[in-house]
């Protein structure tokens, strides 16, 4: 994937932003867009979004976060009421971190230490934070 030239982002940045670009269409996301404002002062560094299959659902532990077991009820049924609830797609946004100054810029604002405490509010299903191997968040 190439991805327009920013003049403020690093190298690692644009390997960091290729990368995930490239997992996310393994995923099966289609299309995955870069430098998406997502409202509420956010910009995702990679967004798209994922109509899973019940497999990967399973496989992603989304049944349980999104529809709790209540004993009853079979993981197709489950599977029924998650996609109701979200519309059959789930927004994906990814936010690159690249330095763990990079990441305290944002930490109180748009994570907190748990995400009820965040100030800003998710912007999809599904907010995934990456950082390249070494770097300490």
């Amino acid at each position: 994937m190439t991805e327009p030239l920013d003049t403020n982002k690093s190298d690692l940045t644009h390997t960091a932003t290729a990368t995930v670009a490239a997992w996310l269409d393994c995923l099966g996301c289609k299309p995955v867009e870069t430098e998406v404002p997502c409202g509420d002062g956010w910009v995702a560094d990679a967004a798209s979004f994922w109509v899973p299959t019940m497999t990967e659902a399973k496989r992603s532990r989304l049944l349980d976060s999104i529809v709790p077991r209540d004993g009853r009820s079979k993981d197709t049924e489950r599977f029924a009421q998650m996609s109701r609830q979200v519309g059959g797609r789930l927004t994906i946004a990814v936010e690159i971190k690249v330095s763990r100054a990079d990441f305290l810029r944002d930490n109180g604002r748009k994570y907190g230490v748990y995400p009820k405490q965040a100030t800003m509010t998710r912007p999809a299903h599904i907010v995934i934070l990456a950082a390249p191997p070494g770097v300490w968040l």
